[in-house]
């Protein structure tokens, strides 16, 4: 019937949706199969209405509908459940199966090709998913409130993700692992963060160091203090290789930001990866490589950030383009972002790993060389290899700094 259709794009309306989870849940009392309900959020659905219209953006969702509806068995029923989200029932699913198909659509989602796709994050239309599996006792509206707050907990995990409710709390599984407590952790703590920011902005560059360098310190200490020392290293390499670059002094104070906090998405990685002793699986290693991303959510709001937050987004791009998380390649890499890349890769061979040694410092040198014209911008790779004598000192001084365990003012 017409009447249970939604107008725009001819998926169940979200009264019929709540009939059939009201009809599910009393068949689950019976002793019934089990049920899951997936919801789905286009990821900066507003960015593309702003920029193409609500004619072009209502257009969007028809054929996001037409997708999700030709991968949809035929036992689940899809809705639309107002603006840009949509709601589906999947009867007979537990949790295994319904994270199952919330990863499949996700990724069918995201590798489409939409019209006008090129203007968003990324480059993709992408969603963010939650999920919650029935549990005895449980009303339709406690579903709908779980399903939509692990939605929501997926887009502060940086979007284009899938996160499960348990009923009472969030997990994240499949091949994206995600420690959601620490997105709010992150969320709490960077506020008064970039108001210390802020106020170094408006002083010299050596006392604005000192500041962002304590503040930084603060946040990422209680989280895992070899994120935070990597990073002051990190710091100590770019800006010197930005000074005898000639960048100006509010280049150098982005450059300073940038690098403190081009590691600070790792607040949304799992402990279990980070401090993991030997060397990561595949799925582990995509885990990981989420970080940058996450780091961009966190900041992306603040207009003090704006070229330090793509160093945060970029820094681990490729000069050959064979980087992540978008490919891309030389000159379209930001400058800052290709300065970092060479100041994280010497710290990184600095420090003893759970797998291998440090490396000495000529040894760095002569890897750093190697990797220019692939890995690196070649002109960086040769100042830094000029640097070397001034350079080098601080990246020694990475198994001193390892020894700092409390924070100046913390």
């Amino acid at each position: 019937m017409l009447a249970n259709r939604d107008a725009k794009t001819r998926l169940y309306n979200t009264a019929y949706m709540m009939d059939q989870i009201e009809t599910e849940i009393s068949q689950a009392a019976d002793g019934g199969a089990p049920f899951s309900l997936l919801m789905f959020d286009i990821d900066y659905f507003k960015k593309y209405n702003d920029k193409y219209g609500h004619i072009q953006g209502d257009a969007l969702l028809s054929r996001l509908a037409e997708l999700l509806a030709r991968l949809t068995g035929n036992r689940d029923t899809l809705g639309r459940f107002g603006g840009e989200e949509f709601l589906l029932l999947m009867r007979g699913a537990g949790p295994d199966e319904a994270r199952e198909a919330a990863f499949r659509l996700q990724r069918a989602v995201s590798t489409h090709g939409f019209p006008g796709e090129d203007s968003q994050p990324g480059g993709r239309i992408t969603v963010s998913v939650g999920i919650v599996t029935y549990k005895s006792g449980m009303t339709a509206e406690q579903l709908i409130h779980h399903a939509d707050n692990a939605m929501y907990a997926a887009k502060e995990a940086g979007r284009n993700q899938v996160c499960i409710s348990d009923g009472h709390s969030f997990t994240k599984d499949g091949d994206k692992i995600i420690r959601i407590a620490d997105i709010a952790f992150a969320n709490q703590s960077i506020g008064q963060f970039l108001t210390e920011l802020e106020n170094a902005s408006r002083r010299q560059i050596p006392s604005a160091h000192v500041a962002t360098l304590m503040s930084f310190l603060k946040v990422l200490e209680t989280h895992e203090s070899d994120t935070a020392q990597h990073s002051l290293l990190v710091n100590k390499i770019a800006i010197s290789i930005g000074q005898n670059m000639g960048l100006s002094d509010q280049e150098l104070l982005q450059l300073n930001w940038g690098t403190l906090l081009h590691d600070i998405g790792k607040l949304a990685i799992a402990d279990s990866l980070l401090l993991k002793p030997g060397k990561l699986t595949p799925e582990e290693y995509e885990a990981v490589k989420l970080h940058p991303t996450f780091g961009y959510d966190l900041l992306k709001n603040n207009n003090h950030l704006d070229a330090a937050n793509k160093i945060i987004l970029y820094h681990h791009e490729r000069w050959d383009g064979e980087g992540y998380p978008y490919g891309l390649k030389g000159t379209q890499i930001p400058f800052l972002a290709r300065i970092c890349a060479v100041a994280d890769a010497a710290a990184a061979m600095a420090e003893d790993r759970p797998y291998r040694k440090a490396l000495s410092p000529a040894a760095i040198v002569a890897e750093i060389r190697r990797n220019a014209q692939t890995q690196f911008d070649p002109g960086i790779v040769a100042v830094f290899g000029i640097l070397a004598s001034c350079v080098l000192p601080a990246v020694a001084d990475a198994r001193r700094m390892r020894e700092i365990k409390t924070v100046p003012g913390a």
